[in-house]
């Protein structure tokens, strides 16, 4: 195999590996932990669930589940301002109650829930606020929220945890302007669902959640894969290119010297002279050349025609003219057993009767006879 065959191989091969390293780099990136079930948790969990209003205690919650999946009971009365049923689940266990995890990791966490009846309800991240936060008072929690809505078919809610907001109230309380919305998503307590404003009063409703995933990218291996990349293909380009410049280089010197064509020496009376043979042994059986259009074909005069063919054979244009006919008729006649008219016509004459004219003057015999001798010397 040829250096440029193993260099274009080397470059597929390369080109291949390089896809296929950052498909399989870009799919190991991606994360998905699953909360549920508890058993296969990535992170050990409690569920709680708490129940109030502003005034009077008019809503009650009941944790129905919180093994297999995350469901709960409540109603929310319509005679207490400001009422709440709070379903959560805190990152801690019995070795650990005061557990904080790392979610910066994670763009999103994936819930599939259902509700009955519709609903609106909170969804409340719990993150450690420094000088605020008093462990493990859950309420001493930064609160960063969005809001989601569910109903009684099954449907998979997406949270950007990236993009949550703190509410007014928590930022008041803490005497902290509104404009102060980082949280820190490294020190994560927990998180909870909670019943909303638009939540409906005086009905019994529930919420059950299937899923809990936890969806992110890990971009190390990207990273790894795009850097051993670049190396190895900046050392194939440091190899490969100067071996292509000099091929190139090679290249075009060999098509400069094929290209090139020695100026010739030839008398300028010699190159026309083999121009008008060369032509005339080409044309001799066309019918209509003629002296006129050798000229108009060769670009040499009538003149130089005569000179040349009277210095080269003694014969003027049309004595040089029959000759080669002839001669290639009686060729024709003897060796290809070619008609008398076959041959005549095949030589470039036109009038049966001229050619037996000439045939005769030249050779002492007509056509037809001259064929004989060809005919008997074999029978066969």
């Amino acid at each position: 195999m040829s250096a440029s065959k193993k260099i274009q191989l080397l470059f597929c091969l390369l080109l291949i590996a390089s896809i296929a390293a950052f498909w399989g780099a870009v799919e190991r990136s991606n994360i998905q932990h699953e909360l549920l079930p508890r058993s296969s948790s990535v992170y050990p969990w409690r569920a709680w669930a708490n129940a109030g209003a502003h005034q009077g205690q008019s809503a009650s919650i009941d944790l129905r589940e919180s093994t297999y999946n995350l469901s709960a009971d409540f109603t929310l009365g319509s005679d207490a301002q400001y009422p709440y049923a709070n379903l959560g689940l805190t990152f801690d266990d019995e070795e650990n109650s005061d557990r904080l995890i790392d979610l910066s990791m994670y763009q999103s966490v994936v819930f599939r829930i259902k509700c009955r009846p519709a609903n609106v309800l909170t969804f409340s991240l719990y993150t450690y606020a420094d000088k605020i936060t008093r462990i493990p008072d859950i309420t001493s929690y930064r609160l960063s929220e969005t809001f989601l809505s569910c109903n009684q078919e099954w449907r998979d809610v997406r949270i950007n945890l990236q993009a949550l907001s703190t509410p007014g109230w928590w930022l008041g309380r803490h005497q902290m302007n509104l404009a102060d919305q980082d949280y820190r998503l490294d020190k994560a307590r927990g998180f909870s669902i909670i019943s909303s404003t638009e939540s409906p009063r005086d009905t019994p409703s529930s919420i059950i959640i299937e899923s809990i995933v936890f969806a992110g990218r890990d971009y190390f291996w990207v990273y790894l894969i795009a850097g051993l990349a670049v190396v190895l293909w900046s050392s194939f380009a440091y190899w490969a290119i100067p071996y292509w410049a000099a091929q190139r280089s090679a290249r075009t010197e060999t098509s400069a010297l094929i290209s090139y064509q020695p100026v010739t020496a030839e008398p300028k009376h010699e190159r026309e002279k083999a121009v008008v043979l060369a032509y005339l042994a080409r044309e001799y059986s066309n019918a209509e050349l003629s002296v006129e259009s050798t000229v108009n074909s060769t670009g040499v005069n009538r003149t130089k025609i005569n000179n040349i063919l009277r210095d080269e054979t003694g014969l003027t244009f049309t004595g040089y003219l029959n000759k080669v006919r002839l001669t290639e008729a009686a060729r024709l006649l003897a060796n290809e057993r070619m008609g008398v008219a076959e041959a005549a016509f095949a030589v470039g004459y036109s009038s049966l009767s001229y050619f037996n004219r000439v045939f005769k003057k030249e050779y002492g015999c007509p056509p037809s006879t001259y064929k004989k001798p060809a005919d008997t010397a074999n029978p066969t």
